[in-house]
């Protein structure tokens, strides 16, 4: 095949269009499921759906939660406490968080983590609604509320108008100098399945010093196979997987004729005097140039398709993740090949000396 007036093997341009398709289907599916998750948290107001309510009652020891909290981090990752305050005007919400159960949109400086959630000075993530009552002092930004001045760490929301746009979070043991522990509040998890566990172990913690209502339900693993089996996500999922398990197979079978299009080069090679890993380096380096080109050929067309088609954005990180697994891919089905070329090799050559 002549492409600008050079003769391209038809086995490079299978390749090509092989990872091509790879690189398209992995990009799509990070970008959007990363994109799906940030629409669910924006929806829910910073929620993952996974939230159950609780409340505490007649608790003596205001610092209770300074015992509680730690040893809550040390046990179980990825889960964020919070307390609402009842602020009539605009949605103010007190957080501790640890690991990546909540990341909203930000567009400018960083979310609470497990140290700035829990600090002693009062730290605040605005909304991008209220970035204009941000005052500086000393280099710092700073925002008060109800007479407390709150070092700004981060601006979260979107472009376009959303919940989050109109929220504040702050630290939760500021949160708690207004309301009190004797209150009510919300805890998230990212693993559905740690729900009941961090509840159990809340409860645990409090049953003795308070009155401690809890929304976990009786039997909480008992939600129906059938239905999770039909829902959307999975259905969508399993068409994703099914996609590129597809795409892999076929980039091997076309590998598989890539390798046999250049079984005269090999021997030519090996007459030359070339050595197996000298054979093997050359091999690598063509095989890893077509399929990079098919992966920047994949990165054009899935940028394409997100910018006229879905109201998405590709983020370097979704490129990243792709490149690393695109290579990883390369390189077992690179390897398979060059194990299965050896071992005809080697039964040839027994069967000649036979």
């Amino acid at each position: 095949m002549k492409i600008f007036g050079r003769k391209i093997p038809k086995g490079n341009i299978l390749v090509l269009i092989s990872f091509a398709a790879i690189s398209l289907c992995l990009i799509m599916i990070i970008s959007l499921s990363r994109q799906d998750k940030l629409n669910n948290i924006m929806r829910k107001g910073l929620y993952t759906g996974n939230q159950k309510w609780f409340e505490i009652n007649d608790c003596k020891d205001e610092a209770y939660w300074n015992n509680v909290l730690p040893d809550l981090a040390e046990n179980y990752d990825d889960f964020a406490v919070y307390v609402d305050l009842p602020d009539p005007e605009i949605s103010v919400r007190g957080i501790y968080v640890s690991g990546n159960v909540v990341i909203p949109p930000m567009l400018s400086g960083k979310y609470f983590d497990g140290v700035s959630s829990f600090g002693d000075a009062p730290k605040v993530v605005l909304g991008k609604e209220f970035e204009d009552k941000i005052v500086d002092r000393y280099g710092k930004s700073y925002f008060e509320y109800c007479g407390t001045e709150c070092e700004v760490i981060g601006i979260m929301g979107t472009q376009k108008d959303s919940r989050i746009n109109h929220m504040i979070v702050i630290d939760f043991m500021t949160a708690l100098q207004y309301t009190g522990i004797n209150t009510e509040y919300t805890y998230d998890v990212s693993d559905k399945d740690g729900v009941t566990d961090i509840g159990q172990y809340i409860y645990g913690k409090f049953e003795s010093v308070s009155q401690v209502y809890m929304s976990l339900e009786t039997e909480p693993g008992k939600a129906s196979f059938v239905k999770f089996l039909f829902s959307i996500n999975t259905i969508m999922d399993t068409v994703y997987v099914m996609m590129l398990i597809s795409f892999i197979v076929s980039t091997m079978l076309v590998t598989f004729i890539w390798f046999r299009e250049r079984n005269t080069l090999f021997k030519a090679w090996e007459l030359c005097g070339y050595k197996t890993k000298e054979i093997m380096l050359e091999v690598s380096k063509r095989y890893y140039a077509v399929s990079f080109s098919g992966f920047s050929v994949g990165l054009a067309t899935a940028l394409f398709i997100t910018k006229n088609m879905f109201n998405n954005k590709i983020e370097i990180n979704d490129i990243i993740q792709a490149f690393v697994v695109t290579v990883g891919i390369g390189t077992i089905i690179l390897a398979c090949s060059m194990l299965r070329r050896t071992v005809r090799m080697h039964y040839s050559l027994r069967f000649l000396q036979c």
